[in-house]
């Protein structure tokens, strides 16, 4: 029984070690995102301004009717192109770069995860922790898919995925991260489905709960709430939505609440309440994904009473569901 008790401890302490690397490794992800979002935005940008100067020399040139310096132009043209070409390649390049660093490690951290998996598989009285271990070496596998194929996804290939079992499957990990507090789901019927990437949600969620866990004392309880809306409540959400059906997702704290001043900037990039232990990416990734999808976030908070972040998204279509149970989970 010594022994059975001393690989249990190392088990724990190890799935304590695999819990810290994957919220730095799973924060990375976050800043590569959002880092890949910049260079798309600047590549919009270029793109306009390249457009913009050839209007304005189409128009000097027919102004001065009858010069030819259409040949001189063209060239200029071209040699732009090639200019903004190699800035592309550049900044491509770099992101492959990174992508292949972070991929490194999370494959690490993934090989790691399984053994120790495989390893409290053996016990009997760790089968708990060893399902713990498998969920996130298969959410680690996930991740690390999605580094490595850098191919653009079709609209067509976002999956319908049912967000009471996004939530529900999540919910061992988001226990595991916060050892301290109360994390209870509670789901209301039905809950409609959704057209978006389930990892893509995963991390908003996780997000949010890290973000309540933090801001909460210890013993007290983080709350998750989904439930189905026939439109957007709008007296959540200050930015008009598209009308129809959705899920709302909700994530509470028991933390000291946050002043109007601050909720007003919550989502500007790189704005933390943390200080050096923040980025302020993470809640601007999330309104990232929520909008690319038709859906938004917004937060509610009352100084001293906690604050709730609320995730609108919307229904794949008016008439699709999945039948989900409802109820609490903890």
């Amino acid at each position: 029984e010594t022994r059975l008790e001393r690989q249990k401890a190392q088990v724990d302490e190890r799935a304590k070690e695999i819990d810290v690397k994957s919220e730095q490794l799973a924060q990375q992800a976050v800043e590569l995102n959002e880092q890949e979002r910049e260079v798309a935005d600047r590549r919009e940008e270029m793109d306009r301004h390249l457009v913009d100067m050839r209007q304005w020399y189409r128009a000097k040139l027919r102004e001065l009717a009858g010069i030819p310096l259409v040949p001189d132009t063209l060239q200029f043209d071209a040699e732009m192109q090639r200019e903004f070409g190699a800035a592309r390649r550049q900044r491509g390049e770099a992101l492959a770069s990174l992508s292949r660093g972070l991929a490194s490690d999370i494959s690490a951290v993934v090989v790691d995860v399984s053994t120790s998996a495989a390893l409290a598989r053996r016990d009997p009285s760790l089968q708990h922790e060893a399902e713990v271990l498998e969920l996130a070496a298969e959410q680690g596998a996930s991740l690390l898919q999605r580094l490595t194929d850098v191919r653009p996804q079709a609209q067509s290939s976002i999956p319908v995925i049912d967000i009471a079992t996004v939530l529900r499957t999540a919910l061992p990990v988001l226990k595991r991260l916060s050892p301290q507090h109360s994390v209870l789901l509670t789901i209301g019927s039905p809950v409609l489905v959704a057209a978006c990437s389930p990892a893509d949600l995963e991390r908003a969620v996780t997000n949010l709960v890290l973000n309540a866990r933090d801001a909460s004392p210890p013993g007290t309880t983080v709350r998750i709430r989904a439930v189905a809306h026939a439109a957007p409540p709008t007296d959540l959400f200050a930015r008009e939505i598209n009308s129809g059906r959705g899920v709302l997702v909700q994530v509470s704290d028991a933390g000291a609440g946050i002043t109007p001043e601050l909720v007003g900037r919550l989502f500007e990039p790189y704005f933390t309440t943390k200080g050096t232990k923040g980025t302020g990416l993470g809640l601007t990734s999330i309104r990232t994904f929520l909008r690319s999808i038709g859906g938004d976030v917004a937060c509610a908070s009352i100084p001293g009473e906690g604050a709730t972040f609320s995730m609108w998204i919307p229904a794949q279509d008016a008439g699709s569901r999945i039948p989900s149970v409802s109820g609490a989970y903890a």
